[in-house]
């Protein structure tokens, strides 16, 4: 991977922060492993759009800010961080995700937002700590823990790549806040079969 390059860009200009990278070579030493979590239904509001990785330093700071301008508009406060729930992956040239921010409640969205939920359920977690370029590799991580402890996770072939049950990013640091990348925390989030 030191050959290829990938930038990896997460500007959040309605949070306020933009971070630049190469993608991982390696976890962070200070992070718990993965494990299993039941979670409760969590409900959102997000915009669909479809990007290569490339593409993610527009598309992402443009779906946050609208949806983050949209609910502010309509009195609606969000329930937590910004995420992004990827709904099928074909790297590194085609994605197709959501972006959004969790509600207190369910609510009805108006195009161009959609109201979806994360399914209730058992779902591996790990909270990554450092800049977002490291989120490839984080992201390896759980997938090998579930192979490596034999989890079957909730994915199956598309036509373009792999279509997932529920698989998210949740930014939980606000980088206008913690101005130092390596201090950065994003959980992920894998829902596992059955």
């Amino acid at each position: 991977m030191n050959s290829r390059k990938i930038i990896f860009v997460l500007s959040v200009i309605a949070l306020g922060f933009a971070v630049q990278g190469e993608a991982a070579q390696g976890i962070s030493q200070r992070d718990a492993p993965p494990k299993i979590e039941a979670l409760p239904l969590q409900p959102y509001v997000a915009v669909r759009m479809e990007a290569s990785i490339e593409q993610l330093n527009k598309v992402i700071p443009a779906g946050i800010g609208q949806v983050a301008g949209l609910l502010g508009a309509h009195g609606i406060q969000p329930a937590g961080p910004p995420f992004v729930r990827y709904l099928v992956v074909d790297m590194p040239k085609h994605l197709e995700i959501q972006i959004g921010f969790p509600v207190g409640k369910p609510v009805k969205a108006v195009a161009p937002l959609l109201a979806g939920a994360f399914p209730a359920g058992r779902y591996i977690t790990y909270t990554y700590t450092g800049p977002y370029s490291g989120l490839i590799g984080a992201n390896g991580t759980v997938i090998n823990w579930a192979s490596k402890h034999r989890l079957s996770l909730d994915q199956k072939p598309a036509k373009q790549g792999v279509a997932w049950g529920a698989r998210a990013e949740i930014y939980i640091t606000d980088p206008s806040h913690e101005p130092d990348p390596n201090k950065l925390k994003t959980k992920i989030m894998c829902r596992l079969v059955g």
